[in-house]
């Protein structure tokens, strides 16, 4: 099997892999025989186009195998030693390994975080534990990252949130490997045994977080601080309910958070800016691609903002290792680097929503643009950007419409509206909250004129939005949808892309009929 896409398929191949993993439990010695038949086959017959599949039945192999020793739990994990102290208070013993979540409870105040499990004791029996535990704790108490605590309270599953759609919170935990979860009540107050026992860049990038997230409350009104918070930060803690339910119903919830679009953005950006500079082209790419590294620090470093950085720093550097950059082979690339670390990616809905989005981008906006292109459309620049935005809005809302429906219960054809003016003016909204957490530490009057400005347009999109949210059914839940008809449909979208593109090569129209309506 010859193709120019090697990573494309190599990608395909490991995430079979997984899923037959995920779906079969299958034991280890059937991934062990692939990845070792394989290998065999592709050294035997490296020469002879039958060692190009035993390439991929090697890559199947791989998959499992990763996926299935991301699933292996030691001995001593807490989901085990709690057993024997099962209904039972316990005392866990911890260091806290990440940003405590402090949020307003009705007269009091729940406190959340991730506490490193090492000991877990009830009376005086005390057993070494490991593993990661989401403390839920109701007591006004303050806590740090790298605090170790001893904490009193009940061990047990995490709660399931009621959906309309497969959207798990407790699937969610778990591939964070995290299964079991601690409440602590109000009388149970945590005992403080040490403090910084956490990693220290770690315990860095949470400090900045914070610090660029009070830069935000400094130059604009809470509820406009907390949409940027989201925007920039990743931190939808302090976004209101009311304007977090107005995103979700006009299709357009991927803009508030750090997605792949955000990171794009900034990504652009910052090339653009260097361009002012008397920088090569693979200085300004390198330069640009250490300024996203730093920026995904400064930020937490949370999985999301992570996952885009590295789609938009492999991107850039394809353009340096490739003399024809072929966009799906980069795409596949950064997936594979990313599964091949994390496996249990592959299930998260924000993974799969982010590389959904950016294939449909790559393969359907060309379609959608190539007959405007042929017909001179490009040479009327308002025309062409209408054109581009509706092409892009049309091929992100077809890549993410199936996985929507699946996870979250609803279908939200006013998106394609909605991501019109959304669009641009998150690329705004981007350089504007970039530009006010710059200027508040070299300019700050310069940062309150950019703060009123700002203003503007987080109030304009907001109520843009709300406007597409009152068109008659442009939203609608669907309940449950069954996987297999998520399956058919991005059967049929493969489909119809396929003979599209074969429509495309053999039929060109004339100039004449697109003109004609102009």
């Amino acid at each position: 099997m010859k193709t120019h896409r090697p990573l494309f398929w190599l990608c395909l191949a490991f995430m079979a892999g997984i899923v037959a993993d995920a779906v079969g439990h299958l034991p280890l010695w059937p991934q062990v025989v692939l990845l070792a038949a394989g290998a065999c086959g592709a050294l035997i017959g490296r020469r002879h186009p039958a060692g190009s599949w035993c390439v991929l039945i090697a890559a199947v192999g791989l998959g499992g195998l990763g996926a299935h020793n991301s699933r292996s739990l030691p001995r001593d994990h807490v989901i085990y030693v709690q057993r024997q102290f099962r209904g039972s208070e316990v005392a866990l013993k911890g260091v806290i390994c990440s940003d405590v979540d402090v949020r307003s409870r009705g007269r009091g105040r729940r406190v959340t975080f991730t506490l490193a499990a090492k000991e877990l004791c009830r009376q005086a029996v005390c057993r070494k534990a490991a593993g990661k535990v989401l403390v839920n704790m109701f007591v006004d108490w303050r806590l740090n990252y790298g605090d170790e605590v001893v904490l009193r309270g009940k061990l047990h599953r995490p709660f399931e949130f009621a959906s309309g759609g497969h959207l798990s919170y407790r699937d969610y935990l778990t591939r964070r490997g995290i299964f079991l979860a601690l409440t602590v009540r109000k009388a149970n107050a945590p005992v403080v045994t040490g403090q910084g026992k956490g990693n220290a860049m770690v315990a860095v990038s949470l400090r900045c977080r914070r610090a660029l997230g009070r830069v935000f409350y400094r130059y604009l009104d809470p509820p406009e601080a907390g949409l940027m918070q989201a925007f920039m930060l990743g931190d939808r803690s302090d976004l209101p309910a009311h304007v977090r339910e107005l995103f979700a119903r006009t299709g357009t919830a991927h803009v508030v958070a750090i997605s792949g679009l955000n990171i794009a953005m900034l990504t652009f950006m910052i090339f653009l800016a260097l361009g002012v500079l008397p920088l090569g082209r693979t200085v300004r790419t390198l330069l640009t691609v250490v300024l996203i590294s730093a920026y995904s620090f400064l930020v937490g470093g949370g999985s999301p903002v992570v996952r885009s950085a590295l789609m938009s720093g492999i991107f850039l550097l394809s353009f340096l290792v490739e003399r024809e950059q072929d966009k799906l082979n980069t795409l596949a690339a950064a997936a594979l680097v990313l599964l091949v670390f994390d496996p249990g990616q592959l299930f998260d809905v924000g993974f799969q929503l982010s590389f959904g989005c950016v294939l449909a981008l790559l393969l359907w906006t060309p379609l959608f643009l190539g007959p405007l292109e042929a017909a001179g459309w490009r040479k009327r620049p308002v025309l062409w950007f209408f054109a581009e935005s509706l092409a892009v809005s049309l091929a992100a809302w077809l890549g993410s419409a199936g996985l929507v429906a699946y996870y979250f219960g609803m279908v939200t054809p006013v998106g394609l509206l909605a991501n019109l003016p959304v669009v641009p003016l998150t690329g705004l909204v981007t350089a504007l909250g970039a530009a006010i957490l710059l200027s508040a530490f070299i300019l700050p009057p310069f940062a309150v004129c950019l703060g009123a400005c700002l203003k503007v347009a987080l109030n304009l999109m907001v109520w843009l939005l709300w406007l597409c949210s009152l068109v008659p059914g442009g939203a609608g839940r669907v309940g449950t949808v069954p996987v297999v008809i998520v399956a058919i449909y991005y059967a049929v979208l493969a489909l119809a892309y396929v003979l599209v593109r074969k429509l495309a090569r053999h039929w060109s129209p004339p100039r004449e009929i697109w003109n004609a309506g102009l």
